[in-house]
């Protein structure tokens, strides 16, 4: 499927590319420790012709500015989101406030802060087999919800951001989800220990028998399933009422069949569901076949439930060169193949190719060329209160 772009057609899309063409750059948390960076990879962005940035202002359950909910990360003082915002709009650039979900700590100590999530409620953090060190937590249990929701809102309200961005709203695979929590309650709904299921199979088929044991586990994939569905649902719902100008997008696995088979990640249920305003795959595979198969995949689902597709390309693994062909294949399919809600790319990451020589440069010569026009502001979904899986209103096509 590699398709071949003559130097015509490079021309053709570099001269066409100013449309409302998202041109975006994950920035980590990384990058907002040392002050002096944050005006710096701003301006750099703009003189690349970008127009866009998903900022990580939480990485692992601490906060890049100035929260009532969560500690503040331990490398900074200063409020790292407000001087990007202040910096943004100087060159009339989108900023969307990346924060981590269900991810919130890396590290076999634990947090400093009481006020961690990890250290004031280690009853929400989900029991994962052989590993000490990640900290996820259990979207089931109904408090944790409402405290993820409440890190999106406050910094919707409290910040101009242009939208909030979910990352890690997955489980971190097949055997994750194991609390007191969902496994009692499970337990009173179907039955049965979900663990019990993993840890004593062949126990639990001669009890149920094949044909049950698999019905339940298929009763605990749908529970883990809709767990994120609920999530995602209710805080769409939510931000749509406390700031209906700042959108939800997500980054999400590029598969939506193995991730909503093995992370629970339903991301095409989303976007049939009408509760999220824009996806970004993360499409960061190395081979430009695959790059081209997962980017027509979801340039599909897109079209086909009207939500926009950012296409994440993982950059800092790939060639200058190839991730302009990625960008002319992009941009062809938008063109040539009719897929109207192919919408732009984000390249993964600002820190992992800013120091690699004529990078950006390279990039900005073949296919950003011209200046961006700006990131368009998109008029949110609207969802009814009675029955909020109801999409009754649209985004514009920006």
């Amino acid at each position: 499927m590699t398709v071949v772009v003559s130097a015509e057609t490079r021309a053709k899309t570099a001269a066409d590319s100013s449309f409302a063409e998202t041109r975006a750059l994950w920035v980590t948390r990384f990058e907002l420790v040392d002050t002096p960076n944050i005006p710096a990879l701003v301006k750099r962005a703009a003189e690349s012709n970008f127009n866009t940035l998903f900022v990580q202002v939480c990485g692992r359950g601490t906060a890049f500015y100035e929260s009532k909910i969560l500690p503040k990360d331990t490398r900074v003082s200063h409020d790292a989101l407000a001087m990007i915002l202040a910096e943004a709009q100087k060159y009339k650039i989108s900023v969307h406030a990346w924060i981590n979900t269900l991810y919130v700590w890396s590290d076999l100590e634990l947090p400093v802060s009481p006020e961690h999530v990890v250290n004031k409620h280690p009853e929400w953090i989900m029991a994962l087999r052989g590993d000490g060190r990640n900290k996820y937590l259990d979207p089931a249990i109904p408090e944790a919800r409402e405290y993820l929701k409440s890190i999106y809102l406050e910094v919707a309200r409290n910040y101009a951001v242009d939208g909030v961005h979910l990352d890690y709203v997955r489980y971190p695979g097949a055997g994750a989800g194991f609390t007191e929590y969902s496994q009692r309650t499970f337990e009173r709904l179907y039955g049965v220990d979900p663990l019990a299921l993993y840890q004593n199979k062949e126990v639990a088929l001669r009890l149920f028998g094949a044909e049950e044991y698999q019905q339940k586990m298929l009763r605990w994939d749908d529970w883990r399933r809709e767990s994120i569905n609920s999530l995602v649902r209710g805080l769409f719902y939510e931000l749509t009422i406390a700031a209906p100008k700042v959108i939800l997008t997500a980054a999400v696995l590029p598969d939506p069949d193995s991730a909503a088979k093995n992370n629970f990640q339903d991301w095409a249920a989303w976007m049939r569901g009408g509760y999220i305003d824009a996806i970004a795959p993360m499409i960061y595979d190395r081979d430009a076949r695959v790059v081209q198969k997962q980017i027509v995949r979801a340039a599909e689902l897109a079209d086909e439930h009207s939500v926009p597709v950012f296409v994440g390309l993982g950059a800092w693994r790939r060639s200058a060169d190839a991730i302009v062909s990625d960008v002319e294949f992009l941009r062809r399919a938008h063109r040539e193949m009719d897929y109207k809600y192919l919408r732009g790319v984000v390249l993964f990451s600002y820190d992992g190719i800013k120091n690699v020589p004529d990078y950006l440069e390279h990039i900005k010569r073949h296919i950003f060329v011209e200046q961006a026009a700006q990131s368009p502001p998109r008029e949110k979904r609207f969802l009814s209160e009675e029955n909020p899986s109801v999409n009754t209103g649209s985004l514009s096509a920006g």
